[in-house]
């Protein structure tokens, strides 16, 4: 049967058809419209690297500006005899220096604050070197000149038993506070002291309370420095880049630190942690680094992690990081060394 279309049905095939085209013409006039967009969003993306890199290259010598700049290593970090993490004990041998530096009017009078840091050199240093050598393990001892000065014999003692010695400034000093010229100088007298005083060139150095100026590592190469050991940019060694050249850069990191768990501000209303939970924390640390390949660096004050149930805790711990495979226990600066020889070579396993 056939079927007689009239005018009506001719015309609405024919609006059909012209709707039909103009959404074909809108489809590839989308499709055009994305393309040009993507190509205006990639030229956007270079010009915003080109202005970052532009305003990075403004940035002071001492503060890499690009990953590049870092030399990360891409991971996992390679160690020595493909052990899978590195670990390495250290101390800050402070004594009564920084309380000197930041309240010197109050150390004139205040018999209980000396005597809580005298602890450290008196009692503390001694304890942790017995648990050193119960442990047949080498540590980083970082040491203000003050404290060289005056607790000389326990400074000979780490430095008799093969200890690595550090510098870890004068008095102390919050180097925040000081300009370029001041931290010259305090830089100046405490390699002074270490030499003399104990016949130490350091190859590292700590910063006090790990606070670090823009210009501190062309200070630290300028000094004949191999490494720092003061900043948290990553959990591997990595570098930083100073007119002067790399600066090794064997990283910390607060939960790593026994003072803010431990050190007890009278007044402040901070909890004085147990032991045992601190354990766990720094256990759970370690293990979840070793998994990623990384280093380890635990920091501890005698006058602080010299009392008897922190040195328990600390010995606990090292015996439980030998339970797992692939450890390799070392001095910072047998890491910063390692580091330094890998330097522009492979770093993957």
């Amino acid at each position: 049967m056939r079927v007689h279309r009239g005018r009506l049905d001719v015309e609405a095939d024919t609006q059909r058809a012209a709707l039909l085209r103009r959404l074909r013409q809108r489809a590839r006039g989308s499709q055009s419209d994305r393309r040009r967009r993507h190509r205006r969003c990639a030229r956007g993306h270079e010009l915003a690297s080109r202005e970052l890199h532009a305003a990075s290259c403004a940035m002071p010598p001492g503060l890499p500006r690009s990953a590049d700049e870092y030399n990360l290593p891409p991971m996992p970090y390679r160690w020595p005899k493909r052990n899978q993490s590195a670990a390495a004990l250290s101390f800050d041998v402070d004594a009564e220096s920084g309380f000197l530096f930041r309240e010197p009017e109050k150390a004139k009078r205040s018999l209980g604050d000396l005597e809580e840091r005298r602890f450290g050199p008196r009692v503390g240093v001694d304890r942790i070197l017995r648990m050193l050598d119960r442990l047949k393990l080498k540590a980083s001892f970082y040491i203000p000149g003050w404290t060289v000065v005056n607790h000389l014999a326990p400074c000979k003692r780490i430095r008799d038993a093969g200890h690595e010695i550090g510098a870890h400034g004068n008095v102390h000093e919050a180097v925040g506070m000081l300009d370029e010229t001041q931290e010259k100088r305090v830089m100046a007298e405490q390699l002074a002291i270490l030499k003399d005083q104990l016949g130490v060139k350091p190859a590292g150095y700590r910063s006090p309370s790990w606070d670090v100026n823009v210009w501190t590592p062309a200070l630290l190469k300028r000094n004949g420095f191999l490494y720092d050991s003061s900043l948290m940019g990553n959990d591997v060694p990595y570098d930083v880049e100073t007119p002067e050249g790399p600066l090794t850069e064997v990283p910390v990191q607060w939960i790593m630190d026994d003072a803010p768990l431990f050190r007890h501000v009278y007044g402040a209303g901070n909890v004085i942690a147990d032991p045992a939970r601190v354990f766990n924390l720094w256990s759970t640390e370690f293990a979840a680094m070793h998994k990623e390949s990384a280093c380890f660096v635990l920091t501890c004050h005698p006058f602080i992690s010299g009392r008897a149930s922190r040195v328990q805790l600390i010995e606990d711990l090292v015996k439980f990081m030998r339970r797992q495979r692939g450890v390799w226990f070392a001095t910072c600066e047998e890491i910063a060394r390692w580091h330094d020889s890998q330097r522009g070579g492979a770093k993957r396993r």
